[in-house]
């Protein structure tokens, strides 16, 4: 189940921190749709409270998928996971990643992202030099901390 959460504001230093590395994208997410974020950076756990399950030493019921990759859109990765439909709550963040941006040396790489759940099919090590694929977005499935 998708559910929405609050945000807050980063203070001092860490909202230095985050308006740099967020390069233009937002600093607090932006809502899509129900429990579906649009940031510009990854330091989410900096912006609310959240329990990521991968990090935990004790053992969790598995999910059945991997909680963070990459996508084409925000649409197909909760269809693909099946969001929607599980008992547990949840929110995603996506973080969207354009070939026009991207340095013509060096940049952003499939591999350090999780798994590419996306319909098109890589072809090079760096976005920058795919020509079939413009724009992907890595996401990330939170639980809401209790």
């Amino acid at each position: 189940m998708l559910v929405d959460v609050e945000f807050r504001r980063p203070d001092g230093i860490m909202g230095l921190v985050l308006g740099v590395v967020a390069e233009g994208g937002p600093l607090i997410p932006e809502r899509l749709d129900q429990g579906l974020y649009l940031a510009g950076h990854w330091s989410i756990e900096h912006l609310t409270n959240v329990r990521e399950r991968w990090k935990e030493k004790t053992p969790h019921e598995p999910l059945g998928f991997q909680e963070y990759g990459v996508c084409d859109n925000p649409e197909q990765a909760v269809e693909k996971l099946g969001l929607r439909e599980l008992p547990e709550r949840f929110f995603v963040t996506f973080v969207k990643i354009r070939r026009a941006d991207q340095p013509a040396d060096g940049g952003w790489r499939w591999h350090k992202w999780g798994p590419y759940i996306g319909d098109k099919t890589p072809t090079c090590e760096y976005l920058h030099d795919e020509l079939e694929i413009d724009e992907v977005y890595t996401f990330h499935v939170y639980e809401p901390a209790p």
